[in-house]
């Protein structure tokens, strides 16, 4: 739904880069480049902290359950792809974009943002201030 694809972009509009650390051999293979981020997602954890100093609470409610088990396809052609897979919702969600990374930033519909430790199964997208002034979404999305 509307609701869940706005998420998905605007989770990509704060964020930060860590990279893989476990050995020269490993970060190398990790390295965020269009390459590497090509592929196909699935959500994965969704924490909210309402304050700096809160404690991330769960905020998997926030998606649609219909959305859940959607599917993210950054792909070839600078095409992204969300797709209502699973549980239908209806109307569909489905639909397509643009997108382009340059460094660390990665654009898509316009909107900007830094992707969070990218491990090439998976990466973490911040919105710092996303409802107040202080508070932070986290979505994590696991490599299909």
């Amino acid at each position: 739904m509307l609701k869940t694809k706005l998420i998905v972009i605007l989770s990509f509009v704060t964020l930060g880069l860590t990279s893989c650390k476990k050995d020269k051999e490993a970060k190398t293979a990790c390295a965020l480049n269009e390459t590497n981020l090509l592929g196909t997602y699935k959500y994965g954890a969704v924490t909210y902290k309402a304050s700096p100093t809160s404690a991330a609470v769960d905020a998997t409610s926030m998606i649609d359950s219909c959305s859940r088990d959607d599917l993210i396809t950054i792909g070839a052609n600078n095409v992204f792809t969300f797709t209502d897979a699973g549980l239908q919702c209806n109307p569909s969600d489905s639909g397509t974009s643009t997108w382009s990374l340059q460094g660390n930033i990665l654009t898509l519909d316009s909107q900007s943002g830094i992707i969070d430790n990218f491990t090439c199964t998976s990466f973490t997208v911040g919105n710092a201030n996303f409802f107040t002034a202080g508070d932070t979404l986290l979505i994590t999305f696991q490599r299909k």
